[in-house]
């Protein structure tokens, strides 16, 4: 869903740039207050589980039943997705948001993302063009739960998509860009193509260091890379279509404190070497352009494998988990008795060692290890 919003951003002609960077920016910092000054202490936690929210639809106990003879309006397939929208994201006529047959999420989900009405909407049309897919036969939809009792798991998740997702677009543009850059040298240097070439000239677009690439250094002698008119000129060219595409003017600097409103240096969007990554928000409609011009396919948001995943505990979510249980046990028509016992032993064993000492998370631990044997 989140890959899909990224798309339906990027090609809408209805969004204003201005609304467009609002939402590559909350995807990747939404908790900061500054750009420049933290990042990496809170990101985009909030906008994942939005999305997440988005998919549940409620945290209630017990799900509505979908109406599949319910009334639905979608925009025709043909459209921007984004139509009846404002070029600011905002709607005059909610009902256009509707994702399900009388859809019973919407009131709620529009609710809870009224902190940023902008940023909801996106997510609310995302999630609206993901359930269409069903439209054909609501039967088909998949028997998603609610949220209950999941609020610590879902924010695991989101802090875990904060961490991949920035990983992911920093570490992959690169590899994009090699691959748009030696299409590029097919088309206008042919005799000049080749792959290492690609890579040398990609690191010379963006101004980053060949510091510790002795071969890309040994690709620009080779090729007389400072002297040549040809390669200098494909470079200017490449740097100004990359600024354009990031709306921005491109500046090299060696400091945070230096960067510069509607400026951007690559090695900060990149988090390049020693510099931090607090720009990494103007690499999405890089990436996408690029991936249409070279005709490649890009996943920005990394999509789950089938693959085991660790689930993390705290003592806090250890505390909030056997706290929970009597609401599960009446949820799933399990012993409310045994439940009730459990979150007794669990409090009498913690009253006997100092919280927030090594014995009290210890101790925390071991009894819900118990429980499971």
């Amino acid at each position: 869903m989140e890959n899909l919003a990224i798309r339906m951003v990027y090609e809408s002609s209805v969004l204003g740039d201005e609304t467009k960077k609002h939402f590559y920016r909350n995807l990747l910092y939404s908790d900061e207050k500054d750009k420049k000054a933290r990042f990496g202490a809170n990101g985009g936690r909030k906008t994942h589980q939005w999305f997440l929210k988005a998919v549940f639809g409620t945290a209630a106990a017990e799900k509505p039943m979908i109406n599949p003879h319910g009334a639905i309006r979608y925009p025709p397939d043909s459209s921007d997705p984004f139509q009846g929208f404002s070029k600011d994201g905002h709607v005059v006529d909610d009902t256009i948001l509707t994702a399900l047959p009388d859809d019973p999420y919407l009131a709620g989900l529009k609710k809870k993302f009224q902190g940023d009405v902008i940023l909801g909407n996106v997510v609310l049309a995302a999630r609206r063009q993901w359930f269409r897919g069903f439209a054909g036969d609501w039967t088909k939809l998949p028997d998603i739960p609610t949220s209950f009792l999941l609020t610590d798991l879902l924010e695991q998740i989101s802090s875990d998509l904060d961490t991949e997702t920035a990983t992911n677009i920093a570490t992959n543009f690169l590899r994009y860009q090699q691959r748009y850059i030696s299409k590029r040298l097919q088309e206008s240097l042919p005799l000049q193509h080749k792959d290492d070439l690609a890579e040398l000239l990609c690191f010379t677009i963006d101004q980053l260091p060949l510091d510790e690439r002795d071969d890309l250094k040994k690709v620009a002698a080779e090729v007389d890379l400072a002297n040549s008119v040809d390669l200098q000129a494909f470079v200017a060219t490449e740097r100004q279509q990359l600024a354009t595409w990031m709306a921005v003017e491109l500046m090299s600097c060696d400091r945070v404190e230096q960067l510069e409103d509607g400026k951007v240096d690559v090695g900060f969007a990149l988090g390049f070497g020693e510099k931090k990554c607090v720009l990494a928000d103007y690499l999405l409609p890089a990436i996408m352009a690029m991936a249409h011009k070279a005709g490649m396919s890009v996943t920005l948001i990394p999509e789950p494998g089938p693959t085991y995943r660790p689930i993390q505990f705290n003592v806090d979510m250890t505390k909030r988990l056997v706290l929970s249980l009597p609401k599960f046990a009446k949820k799933f028509g399990a012993d409310k008795a045994v439940a009730a016992r459990i979150c007794k032993v669990f409090y009498e064993e913690l009253k006997q060692h100092k919280e927030d000492s090594e014995a009290y998370d210890l101790r925390a631990v071991s009894v819900l290890i118990n429980v499971g044997v």
